[in-house]
């Protein structure tokens, strides 16, 4: 378990690791010139913390990653990160009134695509939000319970309907909106 202060480089080791305080560094500017904070997640199924949206990078690394969203108010939309957000399989925005947007283009970047957990899971709470963005239109008719939390599946009509690597699976209450980018 490790916590960043401004500008740092941070890496996970083997096992289960927690990262957390990233995004936080004020200093400079967003631009990938300038550094900010740097997590990798290593091996192991781990879990890095977002309490800003100031990092030149935040990736898993193998295993089950999360990638959690620690504010307030915090709104991430993956399209605009491009490569400096990879490697998660799961994505936990809170409940501090999070929102996330992401299209089919940011689900096959994250490694969900190809590895064991076989989708991405959004997690969180009634006053958080997830965009669904881009090529096809998402739908959903399915839903999937693990341990005791019911997920809506959403597929992307542009992939045929048994591909379901790309699949979203969105934690019940939170609010969806398809074909759209949802700004809280």
């Amino acid at each position: 378990s490790a916590t960043s202060t401004d500008g740092q480089l941070i890496r996970g080791g083997q096992g289960n690791d927690t990262i957390t305080g990233i995004g936080t560094d004020t200093t400079g500017t967003m631009a990938t010139t300038t550094l900010h904070d740097i997590a990798y997640g290593g091996q192991g199924n781990d879990t890095i913390a977002l309490a800003g949206s100031n990092f030149t990078r935040v990736d898993g690394g193998l295993g089950i990653d999360t990638l959690t969203l620690s504010g307030a108010n915090m709104a991430l939309d993956l399209a605009s990160y491009g490569t400096q957000i990879q490697g998660f399989e799961k994505f936990n925005l809170g409940s501090g009134g999070n929102t996330l947007n992401l299209s089919l283009t940011d689900v096959l970047r994250q490694p969900g695509y190809v590895n064991a957990l076989g989708h991405i899971e959004i997690s969180g709470g009634v006053s958080d939000g997830i965009g669904l963005a881009g090529e096809g239109a998402w739908t959903t008719g399915t839903s999937q319970n693990v341990a005791g939390v019911t997920y809506h599946v959403y597929h992307n009509s542009s992939l045929p309907a048994s591909n379901t690597k790309a699949d979203v699976w969105v934690q019940e209450g939170v609010v969806v909106g398809a074909n759209q980018v949802i700004v809280k």
